[in-house]
């Protein structure tokens, strides 16, 4: 009697015996179709079984290889502390940092650090040296306040009251003048001509200038070649009483009230009776009226004692004195005590030259303004807008004008249009062109346009997470006059995609380095390797691998020990073929054999259990019982593939189990806890339909295990979050949402279930739960 044949295959169904199927036995009989899926699904079922139990040994063994010994030690680096073995709990910490000085560098080194600070300058704000002289020509020290004061208390204020405790020395040739400007307009000087001793025409004089179209008043105080003294009225008069003019003479008679004796040499006169008195003048000598006013213009007039203390109060003295008003000095100019080579000048109107060391400093004049350098160098404003820069020899150096002419053509920095070529003409080891967005996480593009409408270009585009694409953008044919252009080729850290064919990587093969080809490939050429061991073929479930191997003169079929799949070879040699001389040896048990040596006994335990002997003599049948369904439990953490907000962290909670049935069927499920919806990417947008601008999000899950054959069915639902705080707060949130099964992206993927998430209502995602069942064979 035959046994059935059997093939590793999940069937859909068992064939139900109807009353008019006859009764007919063999191979295809009616009569042992559902006998043969049975025992199909038995056969998938143990295979099934063995290679999960495969996986989860493998699993075990890799965790115990790839735990962290507790003796292994990690050591704190440069400029920390701590470290220590795994035994315990460790901590790193931030080492005291050494103390800043102005020689301190960027460092860390043993257990501290130090930082380097910005030396102060000109340009550069820093940590500064104090100078505490008025001397230093050092621009990279700062001045102490001591030398501010000190300056502060020399200084002559351009407001107040101000001291000159010096002299203020007028030495040029011209008329010299001090100006009193009055609140009416009106002005008051007080002039010196320069030319007196020799002209004998007068020295200083007092004028008054009505206004700028005015009538100058003057009032000479000395008109003599000669050292005089200005005498009061009252001195005058004092002095007149004691002298009679000496031409003067009365006669006896006219002399009333005279005595009958007297003393010749003393006698007295009424003033009465004096006469021919001469007045005093600018030319005589005579007796003088008092004037009590600083605005006559009379000139057989004297100034009061009064007004003379006027002027002395409100003078400023040569020696120094206090200034309450405006120091005017249009013809002349103003130097140091002691000094003809230092200080500043007048030498006419409109004129102001600064002197040092007999050198011009600065020189105001009617078309310019010059600064002179210690050097010679000189750097002028012409006619209010054009800056020269000079040399020693007055040659021009640069001026603005030229350089306004030369970079009329130029494009501005700040953004502008280009009506030529961009050539870079630059000799170096690298010669390019850096195109910098200052906004963090940000897009770059450049575009190549034709008559207004791009054409073509380059973008490099951020997805968030540090990570940047960049794409390639080129038109197809079709319309001219409209931007139509697509990535042509977009180029990503994972690898290539062309509008045309796709991800690129999946068809090219490196012609170096270590790489994995997931497909076939193939050669129509010949493969050639120049290593001894040309071809190995790796199992992933034995972890172990076969390769051949030839050194020169023997090819040998070898294997790797078990746990070692890219080590050496073992002791087994299978075949070998010595190419010196053709022969070939086989190694091991006979190619064939009519039983085996000892007996095997094939067992079935978990969802279908059973047993049978077997020794290979011949076919054997199974007899096997469906026993209750399985249940496993699942957990892991997951992580949303988009931007998280606020620093909020995107790892979600997971837990579920896996349901094998008695009959096949495999249930999933799945409970992802306390997330938001955003924390997953954007599905497509369906731009032109009704609630495109919706955010719909879709959501990948690994699946427990993958579905041997097919995924048949996928609930969904949303409810409030797991976390008790969040719950209470938006106890609404999951009202708010729709998940659905997204089909059309699931395709033919066993591994992996795929959800749309939207938010139908509400203003902001908040944190939900999700649970979902996964139903498949």
């Amino acid at each position: 009697m035959a046994n059935l044949r059997e093939t590793s295959t999940w069937e859909a169904g068992i064939y139900q015996l109807e009353t008019s199927d006859p009764v007919m036995g063999g191979e295809n009989g009616i009569d042992n179709r559902a006998p043969r899926q049975l025992a199909n699904r038995t056969l998938w079922l143990k295979n099934e079984l063995a290679r999960q139990i495969g996986e989860i040994n493998q699993s075990i063994a890799n965790a115990n290889n790839a735990k962290a010994d507790k003796a292994v030690q990690f050591t704190a680096g440069n400029g920390l502390t701590g470290g220590g073995d795994l035994s315990a709990s460790r901590t790193l910490a931030l080492g005291t940092p050494s103390k800043i000085t102005a020689t301190s560098i960027n460092t860390a080194i043993s257990n501290t650090h130090s930082h380097e600070i910005d030396k102060a300058s000109t340009t550069t704000q820093g940590i500064v040296q104090l100078n505490d002289t008025l001397t230093s020509t050092a621009t990279n020290q700062a001045l102490t306040a001591n030398q501010g004061k000190v300056l502060n208390d020399r200084k002559l204020g351009n407001q107040g009251h101000q001291i000159l405790a010096g002299r203020l020395n007028i030495t040029n040739n011209e008329w010299a003048k001090l100006h009193f400007p009055l609140s009416d307009g009106s002005q008051w000087f007080i002039e010196a001509n320069p030319n007196y001793k020799s002209a004998q025409n007068g020295g200083l004089g007092i004028r008054f200038l009505q206004d700028d179209n005015g009538t100058r008043r003057f009032y000479d105080l000395v008109k003599s070649d000669q050292d005089e003294t200005i005498a009061y009225q009252s001195w005058t008069n004092a002095e007149l009483i004691k002298k009679a003019n000496s031409q003067h003479r009365h006669s006896w008679s006219a002399i009333d009230g005279k005595p009958s004796t007297f003393t010749p040499s003393n006698h007295n006169h009424a003033w009465g009776d004096i006469t021919g008195v001469p007045s005093a003048s600018t030319n005589t000598i005579g007796i003088v009226r008092l004037n009590n006013t600083l605005s006559s213009t009379s000139q057989s007039e004297a100034l009061t004692a009064l007004q003379g203390k006027t002027l002395q109060d409100g003078k400023l003295d040569k020696a120094g004195g206090v200034l309450t008003g405006t120091l005017y000095v249009p013809n002349s100019g103003v130097k140091g005590a002691n000094d003809n080579d230092t200080g500043i000048e007048f030498p006419q109107d409109g004129i102001l030259n600064i002197k040092v060391d007999n050198k011009n400093r600065i020189l105001i004049n009617f078309d310019a303004v010059n600064l002179y350098s210690v050097h010679g160098h000189r750097l002028a404003l012409q006619n209010d807008k054009n800056l020269v820069f000079y040399d020693t020899n007055n040659s021009v150096i640069w001026a603005t004008n030229s350089m306004l002419q030369d970079i009329a053509g130029k494009t501005n920095k700040t953004g502008d249009t280009m009506t030529g070529h961009l050539r870079l003409d630059y000799g170096n080891e690298w010669v390019g062109m850096s195109i910098n967005n200052k906004t963090p996480n940000k897009h770059i593009f450049y575009d190549a346009c034709v008559g207004g409408i791009c054409k073509g270009g380059m973008q490099v585009v951020s997805l968030g997470n540090g990570k940047y694409d960049t794409k390639l953008l080129v038109t197809p044919a079709g319309n001219d006059t409209q931007d139509r252009r697509v990535a042509g080729l977009t180029v990503y850290a994972e690898g290539l995609h062309s509008h045309a064919y796709g991800h690129l990587h999946e068809y090219f093969v490196k012609t170096r380095d270590n790489q994995t080809i997931d497909g076939n490939k193939t050669f129509s050429q010949e493969v050639v390797t120049t290593q001894d061991n040309g071809f190995r073929i790796k199992n992933f479930y034995r972890n172990r691998s076969v390769f051949f191997r030839y050194d020169g003169d023997v090819f040998y079929l070898l294997k790797t020990p078990d746990g070692d799949p890219n080590g050496k070879w073992d002791d087994t040699r299978p075949f070998l073929w010595d190419t010196r001389n053709n022969n070939v040896i086989l190694n091991g048990n006979a190619a064939t054999a009519t039983k085996l040596q000892t007996a095997r006994n094939i067992s079935l335990t978990g969802a279908v259990t059973g047993s049978v002997n077997f020794d290979g003599s011949g076919n054997v049948s199974l007899a096997t019982t469906l026993t209750k369904a399985t249940v496993r439990y699942f957990n892991r953490t997951i992580s949303g593939w988009a931007i998280a907000f606020d620093d909020e962290t995107n790892n979600i909670e997971m837990t579920g189990q896996v349901v094998v049935s008695a009959d096949g069927l495999i249930r999933q499920y799945f409970h992802l806890k306390h997330f938001r919806d955003l924390w997953f990417g954007r599905d497509d947008n369906a731009v032109g339909y009704q609630n495109h601008n919706i955010a719909n999000y879709r959501i990948p899950i690994a699946l427990w295990t993958a579905m041997p054959n097919k995924i048949l069915s996928v609930q969904a639902q949303t409810m409030r979050s797991s976390n008790t705080t969040s719950s209470a707060q938006f106890s609404s949130e999951a009202a708010e949402h729709e998940v659905a099964w997204a089909f059309r992206n699931q395709g033919i993927d066993k591994s992996n279930v795929w959800l749309n998430l939207s938010r139908m209502h509400g203003g902001a995602s908040e944190h939900i739960d999700l649970f979902v069942i996964v139903e498949g064979y």
